[in-house]
């Protein structure tokens, strides 16, 4: 197969000028003719099975063949017989029987073509009872290649005595099964391409019915804010407004929004590199949270920008509630201390008054003693007025409006409410090296803001530091370290770290599952499930590390309020 049959043509030899050479110059005139009409219906959306049906016609009629065969053969040798003509251009019927196996056998398994002539001087071919019992007496046969793969064979032959096959007629044939083999490989790739079609519109359908079955709000625009995607759920999720594709995102029945003129703004400082500060708003009664994330194509610039909206109104509303019965079970640890500061600080106020009862009876002068009896109550009152404020201030409903939140506040409010309501840390010795059980504070002034909600914040806190207090009694000495301060330029970290008794690596997996304890008595096992969702809700990380007779240590990780920066 080393030159192309068609160069084969143009290396015919002339012919000398007598009747039968100028019969065949005509023939192959003709058969050039109908090769080119053949070309050009390649060209047309045609059948593959006219196509191959008008080659071999064309094949049969200008080599002067009676039949023709084409036959496609598969990898396991599978015949499949897709034309059998005639000189009287009618199809044969029973062509798998009608055809000789031996000749397509004989080029399936050469790989070339062949040219027989008198085939009764053939004892291999003559002893064939298909060719036999036909009568045939030349039979031409050409193997269909297509990219070094075997298709199938074509073959012609006859019963006429006066006809016999010639190089050239093998040569024009082998013209005509090579423009079968180019139909046969453009309907391939048509077919191929047709499928790719098929199942690319398949997969736009099964994505499409995803994205629309999604609670999720997606949006799809460019950069110029162009949208050019959006679910059912993203159109739910901004009622009343209604944007449709082919809107900007900011066109004139949308510029009226407030909420999506904060989106767009958003938008382009997130383009800018810039992060965004504050993805959540609300609409109608709502909360909603949004977000963005790029879109590419074959790993080049930004071909799209996605906008993902959640409605999390229940979300919220569900954490809030974690958050406040938690509230509820550190205000319970915190009931007894409570009562034992108020019942402290009762006692002198109710010395005090009877003492100035006496005087006033006796009517003496006021003098220093009495100045100091004075001062001792409004003392004790300031201090039952500080515990009733902190607590006041720690059971306060969590909001869902964020706003800034100066952490060195929280952890010192903390911090002295621990100290007044709780007989946890009444042991703990601030800075005492030698106590057996110390309580270290390293909380820096300078501390950058945070955004969130300062009594959830602080509840959480309260709860790092009673388990942390439990963990050391139980060992019967020990540290507990709080502190705070900035580990990049965008987070803030609180760290709560006690030398305690320490979490086993098969609890330390489950100390996040809500109601798991391993507290004997008075757990309620929902502590760190609702510290981590309260760090969480404020866009936070929470990180523990414990190792079993050595300690604990838990941080807590918020974004820096980036106002607060450029405050600065």
């Amino acid at each position: 197969m080393g030159k192309d049959v068609f160069d084969s043509l143009v290396n015919l030899s002339t012919p000398a000028e007598d009747e039968s050479d100028a019969s065949a110059i005509r023939r192959l005139e003709t058969g050039i003719r109908r090769l080119t009409l053949i070309l050009d219906d390649l060209n047309r959306e045609l059948s593959l099975e006219t196509l191959l049906e008008r080659t071999m016609d064309a094949a049969v009629q200008l080599t002067g063949a009676e039949r023709g065969f084409l036959v496609l053969a598969d990898v396991a040798g599978r015949l499949d017989f897709r034309v059998a003509s005639n000189d009287a251009s009618r199809n044969i019927p029973d062509a798998e029987r009608a055809a000789s196996h031996t000749i397509i056998r004989k080029v399936l398994d050469g790989g070339e073509p062949i040219l027989v002539n008198d085939i009764g001087d053939q004892a291999e071919l003559k002893a064939q009872r298909s060719l036999a019992e036909l009568h045939v007496r030349s039979v031409m046969g050409a193997p269909l290649w297509a990219g070094g793969r075997l298709l199938g064979a074509a073959y012609v032959d006859t019963t006429r005595p006066d006809t016999i096959f010639t190089p050239e007629d093998l040569l024009l044939f082998q013209s005509f099964v090579h423009l079968a083999t180019i139909a046969l490989e453009n309907a391939r790739h048509l077919e191929a391409e047709r499928e790719a079609r098929r199942r690319v519109q398949a997969l736009r359908a099964e994505l499409n019915s995803i994205l629309e079955s999604l609670p999720l709000g997606i949006i799809l625009i460019d950069k110029q804010a162009k949208i050019q995607y959006l679910n059912r759920a993203a159109q739910e999720i901004l009622r009343p407004v209604r944007p449709v594709v082919g809107d900007n995102l900011l066109s004139k029945g949308n510029a009226g929004c407030p909420y999506l003129l904060r989106i767009f703004n958003a938008l382009n400082e997130w383009l800018g590199g810039k992060a965004l500060e504050e993805s959540e708003f609300e609409l109608d009664g709502r909360i909603l949270n949004y977000s963005f994330f790029e879109v590419l194509w074959d790993g080049s610039d930004i071909a799209q920008i996605g906008l993902l909206l959640e409605d999390v109104t229940e979300n919220r509303a569900l954490q809030r509630k974690l958050i406040e019965s938690e509230k509820w079970s550190t205000v319970n640890q915190l009931a007894g201390g409570i009562a034992h500061e108020i019942k402290n600080s009762l006692q002198p106020i109710c010395s005090g008054t009877e003492i100035l009862q006496m005087t006033l009876r006796t009517k003496e002068a006021p003098g220093p003693p009495l100045q100091r009896q004075i001062e001792v109550i409004q003392n004790a009152a300031a201090r039952i007025q500080h515990i009733v404020e902190d607590l006041n201030r720690l059971t306060r409903p969590v909001s869902p409006n964020f706003a800034p939140v100066d952490l060195g506040a929280v952890l010192k409010s903390a911090v002295n409410l621990m100290a007044i309501t709780t007989g946890k840390l009444k042991d703990f010795v601030r800075d005492a090296a030698d106590a057996p059980f110390q309580f270290q504070v390293d909380v820096p002034r300078d501390l950058p803001l945070i955004r969130g909600n300062a009594s959830a914040i602080e509840g959480a806190i309260i709860n790092l530091l009673l388990n942390a207090a439990d963990a050391v009694r139980e060992r019967g000495q020990g540290r507990i370290l709080l502190k705070a301060g900035e580990t990049s330029k965008d987070w803030v970290t609180i760290t709560v770290e006690d030398t305690g008794t320490g979490i086993a690596p098969d609890t330390l997996r489950r100390v996040y599952e809500p109601y798991f304890t391993t507290k004997p008595q008075g757990g309620t096992g929902l502590g760190l499930s609702i510290v981590r969702n309260t760090i969480e809700l404020h866009g936070g990380k929470i990180e523990m590390d414990s190792q079993l007779g050595k300690g604990t240590r838990i941080m807590l990780h918020f974004p820096i309020f980036a106002s607060s920066r450029s405050a600065s």
